[in-house]
């Protein structure tokens, strides 16, 4: 998960995002860590991975079905505050006016 610096305030230090819980990006980092501790897993397992997991096993704890979960996403490296607008926006998009946002990043 990209830090903010001196330089560059990231995206989850966005005064929207200070809401959110702080343990719960260190869960994702520090289960990142671990992973890449493994031998032969260092950078196989992104945080939009592990997100994607545990998003997955809540709604199945929660009592949804469980579903297989694609892996193999790759983890940003930029991270601004500016792209919170997105994420801002996107609370009132329908998966079709989102289409030229994805696009208008390189994204289909």
């Amino acid at each position: 998960m990209i830090q903010s610096t001196p330089n560059n305030q990231a995206e989850k230090d966005h005064p929207d995002n200070l809401s959110l819980a702080g343990d719960g990006f260190d869960t994702v980092i520090k289960t990142k860590a671990a992973v890449d501790d493994t031998p032969g897993y260092t950078n196989k397992v992104s945080c939009a991975d592990i997100l994607a997991i545990a998003t997955r096993d809540v709604i199945n704890l929660a009592g949804g079905l469980f579903c297989p979960v694609e892996l193999g996403r790759l983890d940003g490296l930029v991270s601004t505050a500016a792209m919170w607008m997105y994420v801002s926006l996107a609370q009132t998009w329908t998966w079709i006016s989102s289409l030229p946002c994805f696009a208008e990043i390189g994204l289909s």
